[in-house]
């Protein structure tokens, strides 16, 4: 009895060992905030962490007095409006930006 709890203890145990936690846990964020006429807040996440490193890149290359871009592994919550684009999932959190078409972000 004792050796049969025992492999089922070992066999249970190598199941949770094999698996990933989720995939949450590779995601990478570029957190975007900026104000120069208007204040505007992008977040693009991934689980391909190359697409939001260029991502960041092209937005440092734009990089305006009074914004700040922050990278992370996940965007925060709040999000008014969310659209998939060419480099991950977008999260808007500013009124100009939620209103804007999810085409501009392919």
């Amino acid at each position: 009895m004792k050796k049969m709890i025992l492999g089922a203890a070992i066999a249970t145990a190598s199941l949770f060992t094999g698996c990933k936690l989720s995939a949450a846990d590779d995601l990478t964020s570029c957190d975007v905030k900026s104000t120069f006429i208007i204040d505007t807040h992008q977040c693009v996440e991934s689980t391909d962490a190359d697409a939001i490193t260029r991502f960041c890149s092209e937005q440092r290359s734009k990089l305006v007095t009074g914004s700040a871009i922050t990278s992370a592994s996940a965007c925060p919550g709040g999000a008014k409006k969310t659209c998939n684009g060419k480099y991950g999932t977008y999260y808007l959190y500013d009124d100009f930006s939620a209103v804007t078409s999810c085409d501009n972000y392919n």
